[in-house]
């Protein structure tokens, strides 16, 4: 009911719709649809008319829903109460529960990557989710907006109750929280925030696995679902520079796997460790993880997508060492069998791997160990053109490479512009690895063409809002 007097005020609700594009009354119904359907089937069609919602969203309404919207709405935006989102926003007593949530970080050291357990890792996951980089307040606060206005954010904050019992379709959920988290990653990168709701996700599936009952059966599903977990906070510890935690996580994983015999998740660990061991100079123990990753998975399910990942990192290594021959050899194979169709029985995790991938992390790079600069570019602007929008932090990794190779090839007239655009992207993403491949691109600018104007201006820019990527190194 429109309040007499009284004038439009601003509510947080409709900057969360703006941002999300759902503004006008045809997509919000559709969306407010769709949670209601996950709610409760009998809530769809329980959107407001046309006119109730234009008074919903300039303001001029009297207190708030108390029907079947508010559910749905407190759905839709799940980190904020139907109170807060029908008040202005920027009130900072209106703090969502998920910013409130993550803790506050302080410095501990963690072990050193022996496999520890599942209730090893429960308390090394307290000390290493807090060695997360403190980020600006607003950038914390606009990354939890953004994470709220997202369908994965539901699945990803789990329940801080265990069941006492679990079955077979509690563990579907906790894959489709995988998902969640696997998108997460994909749009924002290795940030503290989604790295926290990971060992958070992985400190539940502990706490399940040593207190609750189930069937030995969904007990190994279990470790199977906690085993990628564990893969994936090593990931992300891999995409913010962090290299001890990624080792101590994927050490974790594969000792989980291993317990389980679970090859899926075997194969995922040791094809991240040789990306891993390709970047930090270990060649021999990148070609022998990929060639260990590729055993495993032919005694288990190799297809020809999967072959195609591992033969890439296996060139990986090759052209670390020096080896043209071998180099070439497996970047063929890892072409020719990208071009395969895909299989009904590739893995799950295997779905960021396509053309864009491969050209950008793998056949540039290793064009640039093997001298081949023409290689190098081609294949960067073929990443750049084939990437897709759901892949922003990928996309600006593989603006920073092309920009990596025009400055090999002294191109500086694409070069600077380059450089910039790949800055300005990084921004809006959180990646050690971007962020440090940045501060090295505008060094060897400033090193070299410090004289130029737009050079000097970028890397004053970049000392200003892009945070230095420190490498914890083993």
């Amino acid at each position: 009911m429109e309040e007499p007097g009284r004038g439009a005020r601003p509510i947080l609700l409709k900057d969360l719709l703006r941002e999300k594009h759902w503004q006008t009354y045809r997509r919000f119904c559709r969306e407010y649809d769709k949670a209601a359907a996950r709610i409760d089937k009998d809530l769809v069609g329980t959107f407001p008319s046309d006119s109730t919602y234009r008074r919903w969203l300039s303001g001029r309404i009297v207190g708030i829903p108390r029907t079947e919207p508010c559910a749905v709405l407190e759905g839709m935006f799940p980190q904020y109460t139907i109170d807060q989102l029908f008040e202005p926003p920027g009130n900072d007593d209106h703090v969502s529960s998920a910013e409130k949530n993550v803790p506050a970080p302080v410095q501990h050291s963690i072990p050193g990557g022996v496999p520890l357990g599942a209730t090893a890792a429960l308390t090394a996951g307290d000390a290493i989710i807090s060695q997360g980089e403190v980020e600006d307040a607003m950038k914390r606060k606009e990354f939890l907006v953004g994470l709220a206005a997202t369908a994965a954010a539901p699945g990803v904050l789990l329940s801080s109750s265990v069941p006492m019992r679990v079955s077979s379709t509690d563990v579907v959920r906790y894959r489709e929280n995988l998902a969640h988290l696997y998108a997460l990653d994909d749009h924002y990168g290795g940030s503290s925030e989604v790295y926290g709701l990971t060992v958070r996700s992985l400190r539940h599936l502990v706490c399940v696995l040593d207190t609750a009952s189930y069937h030995p059966a969904v007990g190994d599903e279990l470790r199977s679902v906690m085993g990628q977990v564990m893969e994936h906070a090593g990931w992300l510890s891999f995409d913010a520079n962090r290299s001890r935690d990624a080792r101590y996580w994927w050490l974790e994983a594969l000792h989980t796997a291993r317990m389980s015999d679970d090859r899926d998740v075997e194969v995922v660990v040791l094809a991240s460790m040789s990306c891993a061991a390709s970047k930090y100079g270990r060649a021999r123990e990148a070609v022998d993880l990929a060639c260990s990753a590729r055993r495993v998975a032919e005694d288990h399910r190799l297809t020809p997508r999967l072959r195609s990942l591992l033969a890439a990192r296996e060139a990986l290594g090759h052209a670390h060492l020096g080896d043209a021959a071998a180099t070439r050899q497996s970047l063929g194979q890892a072409y020719a069998d990208l071009d395969e169709t895909p299989h009904d029985d590739d893995p799950e995790w295997l779905s960021f791997w396509g053309p864009a991938d491969l050209a950008a992390g793998h056949a540039s790079r290793i064009g640039r160990h093997l001298g081949d600069l023409t290689m190098a570019e081609s294949a960067a602007r073929e990443a750049l053109e084939a990437v897709g929008a759901r892949y922003p932090r990928n996309r600006a990794l593989y603006q920073a490479n092309l920009a990596s190779v025009l400055i090999a090839r002294r191109n500086m007239d694409e070069a600077i512009p380059a450089v910039t655009e790949a800055a300005q992207q990084a921004t809006q993403v959180n990646s050690g690895r971007l962020t440090g491949r940045i501060h090295t691109l505008v060094r060897d600018l400033h090193s070299s063409h410090g004289h130029v104007p737009a050079v000097r201006e970028l890397a004053e820019w970049t000392a200003t809002n892009l945070p230095t990527a420190a490498d914890h190194q083993d």
